[in-house]
Order: structure tokens, then C-alpha cells, then sequence
């Protein structure tokens, strides 16, 4: 992940002080973590621990948030003073449009869509579940026991079964990253076409499909929305 030129972080509490602007950010099961530095002559003074609004602009991409975040770790230098801001797991999709522009065309799910990965070698199948999808990947959550089966595997064989939704859709992923997750691993998929399979292309299927799915959900419990 990777922070682009004039990303602007003030304090929405202390308008008298001055804007940073972000150095680097990273991403973890925690949530995101923004590393900011302000010019030491007008900075914010925040005690560290301290969780608040903080308010995140960028001009290129329009995105103008306010979100809640904690000051994990504060630096003094003769450059200027860095805050480390720790925001929630929610932040990570609110930000997308900046930080991680592939992702703003996800569509978030609750847990309705199951996964089968086909690994092969007598390892038998991975069972998990979506929790976003696009029509070039998603992010798969699988039980960590599985990364026994998956050590080493590049590429996959993936099915999606939503019950009662839509007809199940078979296609090929390569494995792009894995991280752990609170009991479980997350898988970051890069969708791919499986030689022999007839029809439309693998991401005109997918949009069909993911489609076909949100229009069949019904209620709160069936939750299926775009990322912001």
C-alpha cells in the first residue's frame, strides 16, 4: 500500500493547528496505520493515546473524511513532529479511493458467499468465505489450519456458492498475498481464466454473477454493498 503525493491529515478538534501530510501507511488485521508529519512550528500537540477525529483530504481523488483514530507514537525532530495514527478496520475501505483505487469497485460481503480453493495433491479442498470481491480479486478468509495445504500454491482453482442466490461460478486465482487474521488467514486473490471453461471472460462472468447474487439478497442479513 502506498501513500500518493499531498494526502493532508488535520485535527478537526484543534482547527488553529497545522495540516501534515502522510508519509507512509500500512495495513494490518488491526486496521491502518498512518504515519503523519507536521511542521514543528504549528503542530498539534496530542498526548499519545489520545483517539479523536482526524480529518483526511486529497485533492486528486476528491476525498474529504473524517474518521476516528488513535495517536500510537509521536516523534519530535528538527523536521517537524510525526504523529502515527492507528485507525479502525473500517477505515481501510473508507480510504480505498486514495490509498488503494483497485479496490473502490469491490462490493463487501457479509459472509454469504462460501469458497472451495482446489489445491490438489491429495490435500483435498480449502473451504472459506468472501468477504469483498471484484472482477479482477477479492479477499478470502480461510481457517489458518489451511495454510498447511496452501504453502507453496501459486495458482488455484476457485468456486463461489451463494445458497439460494445464484448458480455456483468456477474460474482460476493466483495467490497474490496472505496475512493473518484473528483465527483465520486472509487470502488476496487475482482472478484468472481456467483453460477448457467455455463462455464470457472471467470478469464478465464474475460481474454477472456478483450481480446476480445482490439482486437476489433480501433483508439486513443479506447484506451485499459497494465499498466506499
Amino acid at each position: 500500500m502506498r501513500a500518493p503525493d499531498r494526502v493532508l491529515v488535520s485535527i478537526p478538534s484543534i482547527p488553529e493547528a497545522a495540516t501534515g501530510e502522510i508519509e507512509s501507511v500500512r495495513s494490518d488485521p488491526a486496521g491502518l496505520h498512518l504515519v503523519v508529519r507536521y511542521p514543528a512550528s504549528d503542530a498539534p500537540v496530542l498526548p499519545v493515546g489520545r483517539t479523536g477525529e482526524v480529518r483526511v483530504q486529497h485533492g486528486a481523488s476528491g476525498q474529504d473524511l473524517v474518521l476516528l483514530g488513535k495517536v500510537s507514537q509521536r516523534e519530535d525532530t528538527d523536521q517537524g513532529r510525526r504523529y502515527h495514527f492507528q485507525l479502525g478496520a473500517r477505515a481501510r475501505q473508507a480510504l480505498a479511493p486514495i490509498f488503494e483505487p483497485r479496490r473502490t469497485d469491490r462490493v463487501t460481503l457479509d459472509g454469504e458467499v462460501t469458497v472451495t480453493l482446489e489445491v490438489g495433491g491429495g490435500r483435498g479442498p480449502v473451504e472459506g468465505t468472501a468477504l469483498d470481491l471484484s472482477t479482477c480479486g477479492g479477499c478470502v478468509e480461510v481457517p489458518w489450519e489451511a495454510e498447511a495445504a496452501l504453502q507453496g500454491l501459486e495458482l488455484v482453482e476457485v468456486t463461489l456458492r451463494a445458497e439460494g442466490r445464484a448458480e455456483p461460478l468456477r474460474f482460476g486465482a493466483r495467490l497474490r498475498s496472505r496475512r493473518l487474521g484473528k483465527g483465520v488467514i486472509l487470502l488476496g486473490l487475482e482472478f484468472e481464466a481456467l483453460s477448457g471453461l467455455p463462455g464470457a471472460s472471467p470478469e464478465a462472468q464474475l460481474e454477472d454473477w456478483v450481480r446476480a447474487f445482490i439482486q437476489g439478497s433480501k433483508g439486513p442479513a443479506a447484506d451485499a454493498r459497494r465499498s466506499a
